[in-house]
């Protein structure tokens, strides 16, 4: 084929084991959950992931493409453009059944990543270590600082950030 693409898995997970890290599933548990594809348009399409009583939504929206599913026994779905082309974008939201709307253009979450991480850097401060100092470690230890600044904005966004950052971060 020769194009890019991207694969959606859907593994079982009862929730059983989430403190045997690092567990996102078992995929080896096929027969215990049931996902169903629902297509919208040439750039649209809505992965629906039943485990128990607990139903969630995968919505898919970007450059015209084709999704499918992998195998009857699999939840895994192939997601591929349906031209040639020298890109290829795409949205993936995942929620609950009721959250309405459609997931952001991929232009509309550009803009409103730029926005957001320049109102970070310029709204929020650091101790500067460098300027004027003499010590040979300042250097390293500015570098640190934006570093360590850098991985809390992108680790710990959102409404709920992980408990320990360091442990993922690090292994």
């Amino acid at each position: 084929m020769g194009r890019l693409g991207v694969f959606l898995d859907f593994p079982w997970n009862d929730g059983s084991t989430k403190f045997s890290a690092p567990f996102v599933g078992n995929w080896n548990a096929a027969p215990n959950h049931t996902t169903s594809l629902q297509l919208k348009g040439d750039n649209g399409a809505t992965i629906l992931h039943t485990m128990v009583a607990a139903t969630f939504k995968t919505s898919v929206v970007g450059n015209d493409f084709e999704i499918s599913r992998d195998s009857a026994e699999e939840h895994r779905y192939t997601v591929q453009p349906s031209t040639k082309s020298s890109t290829f974008s795409l949205t993936i939201n995942y929620g609950l059944p009721a959250d309405q709307g459609t997931p952001p253009s991929t232009e509309d979450v550009f803009v409103s990543s730029t926005k957001a991480w320049e109102d970070y850097w310029s709204t929020s401060g650091f101790v500067d270590v460098l300027t004027g100092s003499t010590d040979p470690r300042a250097e390293e230890l500015q570098r640190r600082i934006i570093l360590s600044r850098y991985l809390m904005r992108v680790n710990e966004a959102g409404d709920t950030p992980p408990q320990e950052v360091r442990r993922r971060i690090h292994g």
